[in-house]
């Protein structure tokens, strides 16, 4: 898809001219915990994550933007709650929509690949030094802890191979 503008905003921006975009984000049927939705949430992005090697930065702000939306999810009143996760959830279909196209079927499906364990892939991420990198296994082992889901360290140990250290 063409963006509207350089990088990451100007993709997310030219999603408004995909059919009935705003009604498709309604689809979805979060679960109505918040943390259950958000769970659901990062676990999808990771899965695009580890799937697409094009376009790695978006996809890892598809993970990072809503782990730490979960960060700050018990200061938040209630319905500030359900708003985040709303925005985050518009905000990593934006990304999606705007660059993972055409659709990859190993989007659907967790990582094939054994993950690395957590204090070698947090090793490897310090050594490798970007910032993007730290900041994707910083979430994704958070997030792994909470859910167990070895694709989000997959996906993160997939990322950091996919840029060069700075």
């Amino acid at each position: 898809m063409p963006g509207d503008g350089p990088g990451l905003i100007g993709r997310m921006l030219a999603v408004r001219v995909l059919p009935d975009y705003p009604g498709r984000l309604d689809v979805w049927g979060a679960p109505a915990e918040p943390d259950a939705a958000l769970d659901e949430l990062i676990g999808a992005a990771a899965r695009v994550l580890a799937a697409r090697p094009d376009a790695p930065i978006a996809f890892c702000h598809a993970v990072t933007a809503p782990a730490a939306v979960r960060l700050v999810l018990p200061e938040l009143p209630a319905p500030l709650r359900t708003a985040s996760v709303a925005a985050s959830w518009q905000s990593v279909g934006a990304i999606v929509a705007g660059f993972a196209s055409p659709r990859m079927p190993a989007e659907s499906d967790p990582a094939g690949d054994p993950p690395p364990a957590g204090a070698e892939l947090a090793g490897r991420a310090v050594e490798h030094g970007d910032e993007h990198v730290i900041k994707l296994t910083e979430a994704a082992l958070r997030e792994h802890a909470r859910t167990g889901d070895p694709t989000l360290l997959v996906a993160a140990d997939r990322f950091r191979g996919r840029l060069d250290p700075p």
